[in-house]
């Protein structure tokens, strides 16, 4: 009879143990991303510039997704809850501009997380001439303050009329190098300050003089 007992026991926790595993381990869920634009944004998508925005998110499992859109909300499936990691990339001409290096997200479990993805770099957009001439060539953005190894630079190439559009990763004082094609230096200027409000406004970069000039649109 022990033996018996002992069996049913034995039984019905094989049984039960199945359920019990699958009631210790995570549900995956949505993911709803809400994406907060700033308004410089929001004019570069109605008038072409960005064509794309890039939504990337990887877990500390190894876990990823990576979505597309030019809307306002996003939607991951069968994120497993824990440490997430998004990026927001923008495309522009071709070109695809990293905006936020990395958004730490503790996703909860349960079937549906909503949350709010801020996208607010400074859009600029503008034009070079080089003796009333477009400038064919490029425009180089390091911060004033560059600290090799935590600051980065990036290179904006000009179309053929000579304008650029990119996203501006953060406000402040930036060192700007226009180039000509083939790769020539013409002109170097340093502690260019821009502003959030500069993103409504074009920017124009008048060669041999080498100054910046905004202009309302």
């Amino acid at each position: 009879m022990h033996r018996a007992y002992a069996f049913a026991s034995l039984l019905i926790a094989l049984l039960l143990c199945p359920a019990l595993v699958l009631a210790d381990s995570p549900q995956s869920g949505v993911l709803v991303l809400h994406l907060d634009f700033s308004d410089s944004v929001r004019d570069s998508l109605r008038a072409g510039r960005i064509t794309s925005v890039m939504v990337a998110g990887s877990s500390a499992e190894g876990k990823r997704f990576t979505l597309n859109t030019t809307g306002a909300t996003v939607t991951a499936n069968d994120v497993v809850p824990g440490k997430w990691t998004i990026r927001t990339f923008l495309k522009m001409g071709g070109t695809l501009y990293v905006v936020s290096e990395g958004m730490d997200l503790d996703v909860p479990s349960g079937p549906r997380f909503e949350t709010l993805i801020p996208i607010r770099p400074v859009i600029l957009a503008g034009s070079a001439k080089l003796s009333g001439q477009p400038l064919h060539g490029q425009i180089s953005f390091y911060p004033s303050e560059f600290k090799p190894g935590k600051s980065w630079g990036f290179a904006v190439p000009f179309d053929k009329e000579g304008r650029f559009a990119f996203p501006l990763p953060q406000a402040g004082n930036w060192d700007l190098t226009v180039w000509t094609s083939p790769i020539t230096s013409v002109a170097k200027l340093h502690d260019v300050a821009f502003q959030e409000s500069d993103a409504l406004r074009e920017i124009k970069i008048t060669l041999p003089e080498a100054t910046v000039t905004r202009q309302a649109r």
